[in-house]
């Protein structure tokens, strides 16, 4: 899981509680996920603010915080991680291990061969 919409006004604490310890998770907070006021990263069932004032910069500090309290990606969003790693951020490109399709993907969004 990556994120999670909450409605204002929903049991914040509740939510928390439910969770198992580990990954960060991007919540955002709003009347309408159209409309979101408030991003938080969950980690350990806490509840850090975010800065971000848009979705793609919440997104950003999710990415980060992997780094911030050095946590693996989650095995299932493992490849989508490294391509954004890689790609995006330019870390650790060469001694990261990539599965072919992400080395592909990368090669083709950037127009280099593999």
């Amino acid at each position: 899981m990556v994120l999670i919409f909450f409605q204002i006004g929903a049991s914040v604490e509740t939510f928390l509680e439910s969770l198992e310890p580990g990954q960060p998770i991007l919540m955002c907070v709003g009347e309408q996920k159209n409309n979101l006021q408030r991003f938080y990263i969950i980690v350990d069932h806490k509840a850090i603010p975010g800065k971000a004032q848009t979705s793609l910069a919440a997104f950003d500090e999710l990415f980060k915080a992997h780094f911030i309290f050095n946590v693996n990606y989650q095995e299932s969003l493992h490849s989508f991680y490294t391509l954004i790693q890689t790609t995006v951020f330019n870390i650790d490109v060469g001694s990261t291990e990539e599965s072919p399709c992400v080395k592909e993907l990368r090669a083709r969004l950037l127009n280099t061969s593999i």
